[in-house]
């Protein structure tokens, strides 16, 4: 997927997570958010298209890990950050 197809994946998951909390439907919202995170991540991460092709196969690689997600957060930012820093503003967010 390339960056503009991510950040519009994160758009539509972050439109339908704010409706589904208006239904009162935190968990299911919660869930798109996340989505939506991982999808603007890639979307910024200039590494992304050049990962291994075998990422999917290696659950270490895989895009949705905290390693793999850690790192992209670490290409992204101009100040390096601490696996201790990026879960807790996972966490705050």
């Amino acid at each position: 997927m390339d960056a503009i197809t991510h950040f519009e994946a994160s758009r539509n998951l972050a439109t339908l997570a704010t409706e589904l909390v208006s239904r009162g439907q935190e968990i299911a919202a919660g869930e798109l958010v996340w989505g939506a995170i991982v999808h603007a991540v890639s979307a910024a991460d200039p590494a992304h298209e050049i990962q291994p092709p075998d990422r999917f196969s290696n659950p270490h690689q895989a895009p949705n890990t905290m390693a793999t997600f850690s790192n992209a957060v670490r290409r992204i930012g101009e100040h390096p950050l601490s696996e201790t820093q990026i879960t807790t503003r996972l966490n705050n967010g």
